[in-house]
């Protein structure tokens, strides 16, 4: 793909940069680092219609990227070549279910910060551990005392769930976890399934999964945001002003592209002209489990104003902060909302099982 993109891996694949899959074909694997997906994150009727009662387009715009559909792409696309789970319990003593969560950990992470390097082309006889990405910088990390401090910077989640970096025996094992999270070690070359990265629509199943967080945005958008300001990140590409590769009147020849803000404004369902819009915001497989057929929920009336709060200037507000959102939800819709969510599955992604994620960097 050299002569075609300027985005490949080191084999040349139009994959992402910090993915050296060689294979050239579409692939998955059935594990995430040696674990199987946990069944529990996967999305269902309960992720949708948390998701559909955000108002907030930050909200919204933060928690769509993870429970509601990011599980998927673990569960589809894999990543072989680095069993943590084998590895870990080959040096040390810690219990499976604490491992679990190193499942969902991803090296777009640590490259798009410029932690870890790839080599700029490998042949396609270059074994895959001769060509795999590494922290440049690891052991002046480790000699400067900056251990956890890059464990915190990588994978956010760690600082607040400090037990992962502890062993059975309570041994502080930091070191080892960044080691491995930095490949250090010949046994060390994870590979990604096509459905984790990037390259995502060269699978099928692309094609239903995304189309249906589309279709949660379009209703979300007709019921009604209550602000829908766009919070920038550090992460380029997911910003209001982050041009696309899509361009202008998809003319390629055009030198100006489109931004998110600008194609969010084209696909609007409100507009009078729209490209496109579904036929039916309904969800009677989620009715049939107890939630509201178009899953968004009403407003209770908000709580009443005094007399001098109905004159103030910020008596709207005070208004529209006392509407809550009803709750409807009745028979295993019911039982799902009271279950105990496992944070620990939710860790290393940042995830917030309860409603939106950090924003990904």
């Amino acid at each position: 793909a050299w002569k075609r993109s300027s985005v490949t891996n080191s084999y040349g694949l139009l994959r992402s940069p910090w993915n050296n899959n060689k294979i050239p074909y579409l692939t998955r694997h059935s594990k995430s680092y040696g674990f199987y997906t946990k069944s529990d994150i996967v999305p269902t009727c309960f992720s949708h219609y948390d998701q559909m009662n955000m108002d907030s387009f930050q909200l919204f715009g933060s928690s769509i990227q993870y429970s509601p559909h990011g599980s998927l792409h673990i569960l589809a696309g894999g990543t072989w070549g680095a069993d943590y789970r084998f590895y870990i319990n080959d040096h040390y003593d810690y219990k499976l279910k604490r491992a679990q969560p190193l499942g969902t950990v991803t090296m777009a992470r640590i490259w798009r910060k410029g932690w870890m390097d790839f080599p700029e082309f490998c042949s396609t006889d270059t074994p895959v551990e001769d060509c795999k990405g590494v922290c440049t910088d690891l052991e002046d990390w480790i000699d400067g005392n900056l251990t956890m401090t890059m464990l915190e910077n990588m994978y956010p989640g760690l600082a607040n769930a400090q037990h992962f970096l502890i062993d059975d025996h309570g041994n502080d094992i930091s070191e080892f976890f960044l080691r491995m999270l930095c490949n250090d070690d010949d046994s060390l070359t994870p590979q990604i399934g096509d459905f984790m990265e990037s390259a995502s629509p060269t699978d099928p199943i692309f094609w239903p999964t995304h189309p249906t967080l589309d279709r949660l945005w379009h209703w979300r958008k007709i019921s009604g945001f209550t602000d829908e300001v766009w919070t920038n990140s550090t992460c380029w590409g997911h910003n209001e002003d982050d041009t696309t590769v899509w361009h202008v009147d998809l003319d390629e020849t055009s030198d100006t592209q489109y931004t998110n803000g600008e194609l969010m404004d084209m696909f609007n369902p409100m507009l009078v002209e729209t490209p496109y819009v579904y036929d039916t915001f309904e969800w009677p497989h989620c009715e049939a489990e107890g939630y509201p057929l178009q899953l968004v929920e009403e407003l209770t009336p908000p709580s009443p104003l005094t007399d001098d709060a109905a004159t103030s200037a910020s008596s709207a507000a005070q208004v529209m902060a006392s509407a809550k959102r009803m709750d409807t939800r009745t028979g295993l819709a019911a039982q799902q909302r009271d279950a105990k969510v496992d944070a620990d599955n939710y860790v290393f992604l940042g995830w917030n099982p309860s409603g939106a994620g950090e924003v990904p960097m």
